[in-house]
């Protein structure tokens, strides 16, 4: 296992941490404005989050796609995944080499 300071002191563990960071703080802005734009624009993924704008068949209009809404959330799916095997690559010490 890897001693704390050791980590602290490593170039590219800080390196990772920063860029990591930056695109966790981008991730939960982006997460709030695709909330925003489903919201303002009534557009739905699933019948729960739906059901405050209207009950049966009323409510199914709201289950749809929207371009706008798909630009916001899309992009910041792919980064999540691999944070971990980033992660462990720095953590193992292994050059890209």
């Amino acid at each position: 296992m890897v001693d704390l300071t050791e980590l602290m002191e490593n170039e590219v563990f800080m390196a990772y941490a920063s860029y990591t960071t930056i695109i966790l703080s981008k991730m939960m802005f982006m997460s709030t404005a695709t909330a925003f734009y489903r919201l303002t624009r009534k557009v739905f993924a699933n019948p729960e989050d739906c059901a405050g704008f209207g009950k049966g068949e009323n409510a199914k209009k709201y289950l749809r796609t929207d371009d706008r809404v798909e630009r916001v959330r899309s992009p910041w799916q792919p980064p999540f995944y691999c944070f971990f095997f980033r992660l462990k690559s720095v953590l193992s010490n292994s050059s890209p080499e």
